[in-house]
């Protein structure tokens, strides 16, 4: 009996899923293997750096590339 099953780059999971309807780009990420990285003091400075800058400004984030 032959092997059917597909390559694991396009297997679908139920991760894919949700990230799929959770955000996009996380979905993208996630599908190359990338991921953030959690540990990190300089990560970690530029998120609050991010949530304490620019708060009066109405467009705050802009998309780049659609990333």
């Amino acid at each position: 009996m032959e092997d059917l099953s597909l390559p694991q780059d396009l297997r679908i999971t139920g991760i894919k899923i949700n990230y799929l309807f959770v955000c996009e780009r996380k979905l993208w990420l996630f599908d190359r293997g990338i991921g953030m990285e959690h540990t990190s003091e300089k990560v970690l400075l530029g998120k609050i750096l991010e949530e304490s800058s620019y708060l009066s400004e109405e467009k705050r984030k802009i998309m780049i590339d659609e990333l």
